[in-house]
């Protein structure tokens, strides 16, 4: 576990108002923090600091030039609030993101 996971994990036990010095609170907040991170290849980020998501099918982006096969894939956390503009359930987003590319809006 590196430190920024660490502080992450803290703060979000403080929000759930949860000791973090029990087992089953870290367990908690270690879930939560890999459901975070949980990526999907159906989008990608480029190196634009704003608008970075692209759907999987753009192949570059046109305005820093990054290649898709060179770039990471894009957390669905922020997959979530790029398509839906605000926080819904993960396995909403999830199943959205496991979707055919070819089903992908136009748009996004």
């Amino acid at each position: 576990m590196n430190t920024k996971q660490w502080f992450w994990m803290m703060e979000y036990c403080k929000k759930q108002c949860i000791p973090p010095a029990q087992s089953w609170a870290w367990e908690m907040a270690k879930q939560a923090y890999d459901k975070m991170i949980e990526t999907t290849e159906n989008y990608w980020d480029c190196e634009c600091r704003h608008n970075y998501i692209h759907p999987a099918a753009v192949t570059e982006c046109v305005i820093c030039k990054a290649v898709r096969e060179e770039q990471p894939d894009s957390m669905i956390s922020e997959v979530r609030v790029m398509i839906e503009g605000v926080d819904v359930s993960s396995e909403r987003i999830k199943a959205y993101c496991d979707l055919s590319k070819t089903n992908i809006p136009d748009g996004i």
